[in-house]
């Protein structure tokens, strides 16, 4: 039988030195990257029609939100990010937890 390499010879041996700790559990939860702008923006000329969507819907869901707006757009390319982007921006969950638009959002 062939004698062990040395790296295997050396693991088997304890250390007089305390493990290192274990570094992905030291560490504090990262906070959350912010958000950047999708690289093709939602386009203004379709904001009117976006707004008219969430009021006349009146769902808690932002995926259904975002999902019924993009069935409607596909004609026209708007990304699901860049829809999701300005719902994000221009409105919010009102007190019965459904979205709506913000009050100081104009309407075009």
């Amino acid at each position: 039988m062939p004698a062990l390499p040395p790296h295997v010879l050396n693991a088997n041996i304890p250390s007089s030195e305390p493990a290192a700790p274990n570094s992905a559990s030291s560490q504090q939860p990262q906070a959350k990257r912010p958000r950047t702008a999708p690289k093709n923006p939602f386009p203004e000329a379709h904001l009117p029609f976006l707004k008219e969507k969430v009021s006349i819907m009146g769902t808690s869901s932002l995926i259904a939100l975002v999902e019924a707006l993009h069935l409607d757009l596909k004609d026209h390319r708007v990304k699901k990010n860049a829809i999701e982007a300005k719902l994000r921006e221009i409105c919010v969950k009102d007190q019965r937890h459904i979205w709506s638009v913000k009050a100081d959002i104009e309407v075009c």
